[in-house]
């Protein structure tokens, strides 16, 4: 098995994934293609507890024992306590000349806890006995890839007198069956197609480095380039300069797998080079054999809500600026009737601070008001809230008594605005 160390992450992921009472055959034509997926089949399998029926000739054997012990894994004494097999091709399948079905494990995996994979080299054997083979396995191992076989045949099957009327009935099973593929695929892609053309959201796809491969009419609307110029560029040459180093941080970890998706607000840049902002989610997009393959980002306008967030945190300052520094004091009181926020006045003239008063969890009304009655009379004037300006005697944080004059309104959410 040739390929890129991805492609073989990928085949023993693949391999993982087979439980037991499974039955492989390996198809190969050279020893690094047979022991590339013989030797990870047989350590996941041992792993995970299952035994193993490795039929093999004698030399293979021994470089399956070899590549193991290098690797720290015993077969021997695997061998010894039965969760490792080795039995002679000649046992196990052929007859002198042909393949004989009758004479394979074939029907012992349905009862067995184990997984066999059965190795037939392209060049040794006749296509007769490969056919053979192939169609008595219901996994296929070839090329790096492990396939369903859709041309299995059960062994009762393989054995009936007519088989030739039960391959024919197979193939037409198969060919129907895959039409009726082809079909749900079909309606599956225009469904697909039909979402992301109409979307209203941005959706475009980008390989794993960025380089853009399709964009929706939506995506290409709210960046002002065309489906051809996005071909030429990366996802990152639409990111603000300032959000670059944060949105590259997010990518790296999507991609190293530290992350299944990401949400975030960002500055995008148009081509007419005015900026947008965007809340962008990005997510990865597995390829055929579930490794990831693209990013995919769903891109929305958000432009106008951050302006109004601009504007309301503006406002929002004007006010404070007044809270701190208009010559009246002024306080929010919870339904609880604990303070919840006062301005620079209030702690100036009255002598406690907000904190201290929070920390303490001082009951303010009593401190200001120690006489019972007042202290009544101040309780029921705040529970009113009619706004109406009303006189009281109040006691500082030192002692002093002073005169204040009060309004009381009721907010929406039950707190109460008090001013002097």
């Amino acid at each position: 098995m040739h390929g890129s160390d991805s492609d073989n992450a990928q085949f023993i992921e693949v391999v993982k994934s087979i439980g037991p009472h499974q039955h492989l055959c390996l198809i190969y034509s050279s020893p690094e293609e047979r022991f590339a997926a013989i030797g990870p089949s047989i350590e996941i399998a041992l792993d995970r507890r299952e035994r193993v029926l490795y039929v093999a000739d004698e030399n293979s054997a021994v470089t399956v024992h070899d590549a193991r012990r290098k690797r720290g894994i015993d077969l021997d004494r695997r061998h010894r306590d039965g969760t490792f097999i080795i039995a002679g091709k000649e046992d196990m399948y052929i007859k002198p000349g042909y393949f004989h079905p009758d004479w394979s494990i074939n029907r012992l995996f349905p009862q067995i806890e184990a997984s066999g994979i059965c190795q037939y080299n392209l060049n040794r054997f006749s296509a007769e006995v490969i056919l053979g083979v192939v169609q008595t396995h219901p996994l296929v191992i070839y090329r790096g890839d492990v396939c369903r076989n859709p041309y299995y045949i059960p062994p009762d099957e393989f054995l009936k007198t007519d088989r030739a009327a039960v391959e024919l009935d197979r193939l037409l099973s198969n060919i129907r069956y895959y039409r009726q593929a082809e079909q749900a695929i079909r309606a599956s892609e225009q469904r697909w197609r039909s979402i992301f053309e109409n979307s209203a959201i941005g959706i475009a796809m980008a390989e794993l480095d960025g380089r853009f491969v399709v964009t929706n009419r939506a995506y290409q609307e709210l960046v002002g380039y065309t489906a051809a110029e996005l071909q030429d560029m990366k996802l990152l040459d639409l990111t603000h300069e300032d959000d670059r180093g944060s949105a590259i941080n997010l990518i790296t970890a999507l991609r190293a797998g530290e992350r299944k998706e990401f949400q975030i607000e960002k500055r995008c840049l148009r081509k007419d080079r005015e900026p947008l902002w965007v809340r962008e989610t990005m997510s990865l997009i597995p390829g055929s054999e579930g490794s990831p393959r693209y990013m995919m980002a769903l891109v929305e306008d958000i432009t106008e809500r951050k302006q109004a967030e601009g504007d309301l945190r503006k406002q929002n300052e004007v006010l404070q600026k007044i809270f701190d520094h208009i010559p009246a004091m002024i306080n929010l009181t919870g339904e609880d009737g604990r303070l919840k926020l006062v301005n620079r006045e209030w702690e100036r003239t009255l002598g406690w601070r907000l904190e201290e008063v929070q920390k303490q969890d001082l009951d303010i009304i009593a401190e200001c008001y120690p006489d019972l009655r007042n202290r009544q009379a101040v309780l029921n004037f705040r529970s009113a809230a009619r706004g109406e300006w009303v006189d009281f005697k109040t006691r500082t944080k030192d002692g002093r008594m002073i005169d204040t004059t009060w309004a009381v309104v009721k907010l929406t959410d039950g707190t109460t605005l008090g001013g002097a």
